[in-house]
């Protein structure tokens, strides 16, 4: 079992712990210093996610795999039929869900919706969206599919989890584009910031001529190969498509 590949389960701990903050917070700094324009829709649509997910956790929270057949903590389950380990736990991290002071700020029945997975889909959806750099893009269709395997391998998530943080993502980016235009950003073009809006002659013959909801290309060409990659893009693209244009 992946759980005896200790040095494995340890950086995907650390990648738990670090990434989800780090990089969105890196995406944020680029969005805001860079890409104004784009700030503005990918900036409300990041806080309506988080809303959104706030007032899940609030009206019905739902405890992670970790805590499920725990018998000797007080958030735990304790249905010893299932064999889920807490990794950051039994194996370590940069800090373990157990810490006196992480216990006290956070939340043990924050599961669902995952943030860690609508932040990665988040970032993934603004940088495929507005970065110029072909290797930029590729890296951020990655991110939300490491993140999918860290946080279920970890024992931190369900499967499902992941799937209601993206569609907390989508229902935000949805509704981020009626949202008014207020602070950075707010009197410039979308379009100029966007090179995937734009569509260079590559993107172009990569996509089939079909209109998404904002008017771009959205689906991938018949001739493509249906890899887990290539289907991410092509959402990613849908959705961001709404962000870029209405």
């Amino acid at each position: 079992m992946v759980i005896h590949w200790r040095t494995w389960i340890r950086f995907w701990n650390i990648f738990y712990g670090t990434a989800h903050m780090a990089v969105t917070v890196v995406v944020l700094i680029y969005l805001f210093a860079l890409k104004p324009a784009a700030y503005q829709r990918c900036r409300t649509a990041f806080l309506l996610m988080n809303i959104f997910a706030i007032a899940g956790y609030a009206v019905y929270p739902l405890m992670p795999p970790r805590l499920v057949n725990v018998c000797d903590d007080k958030y735990g389950g304790c249905l010893k039929s299932y064999k889920f380990v807490d990794t950051l736990d039994k194996i370590g991290g940069f800090w373990s869900w157990k810490d006196a002071k992480v216990s006290k700020v956070s939340n043990q029945y924050a599961a669902m919706p995952s943030m860690h997975a609508g932040y990665s889909i988040w970032c993934a959806a603004s940088m495929y969206a507005y970065s110029p750099h072909t290797t930029v893009r590729i890296i951020a269709l990655l991110y939300p599919i490491l993140t999918l395997y860290c946080i279920v391998v970890t024992a931190n998530h369900f499967f499902l989890d992941a799937v209601y943080g993206g569609a907390a993502f989508w229902v935000a980016s949805q509704l981020a584009v009626y949202a008014p235009r207020i602070g950075r950003g707010a009197d410039e073009s979308e379009d100029a910031a966007s090179p995937a809006a734009a569509g260079s002659d590559s993107e172009k013959q990569f996509l089939l001529p079909i209109t998404a909801p904002g008017g771009d290309l959205a689906l991938l060409k018949p001739s493509a190969p249906a890899t887990a990659a290539a289907l991410i893009k092509s959402t990613l693209h849908l959705t961001t498509s709404t962000l870029q244009k209405r």
